[in-house]
């Protein structure tokens, strides 16, 4: 076996896997111990959708307080995903600047906070899968190809 197709092909491969299965894992555990969590009364600062190269996305930030204390937030819920413009369009609408809005947030570390105790880990998971198989396909095609 070419040690470069371990290099270049299976390192790459398990780690991209173990980041994803890490971020499930943390969102799952997120969403159970957010049910738990405090809220305040928050104000939207800002909402709008974010692009990046292929996804769109909306971007909601807001400001709260916590026993006197001032905190800024940009977490909707706790798996960031790519949104159709009409769905992004839904959330600005549900969150318009100015509205004022339950913050959840940790009380150990009142400034992660969230506007929905929400996400979907199986999506994580799903990519999680996607990602280990094209990287097994290539294990396969180059490390016993001829």
């Amino acid at each position: 076996m070419n040690p470069v197709v371990l290099l270049v092909v299976v390192v790459p491969g398990a780690a991209i896997f173990a980041l994803l299965w890490y971020a499930a894992n943390r969102a799952e555990r997120l969403i159970e111990e957010s049910r738990g969590w405090p809220s305040a009364k928050g104000r939207v600062t800002a909402s709008r959708i974010q692009r990046t190269r292929n996804t769109r996305s909306p971007r909601i930030d807001y400001a709260y307080e916590v026993a006197g204390v001032p905190y800024k937030g940009k977490r909707l819920g706790f798996v960031r995903e790519s949104s159709s413009f009409k769905d992004c369009q839904s959330v600005i609408e549900r969150y318009p600047p100015d509205a004022i809005v339950d913050v959840w947030y940790n009380p150990q570390k009142p400034g992660f906070s969230v506007l929905e105790r929400t996400g979907n880990p199986r999506a994580l998971r799903i990519a999680a899968f996607a990602t280990a198989g094209i990287f097994f396909f290539t294990f396969v095609i180059l490390g016993f190809g001829k």
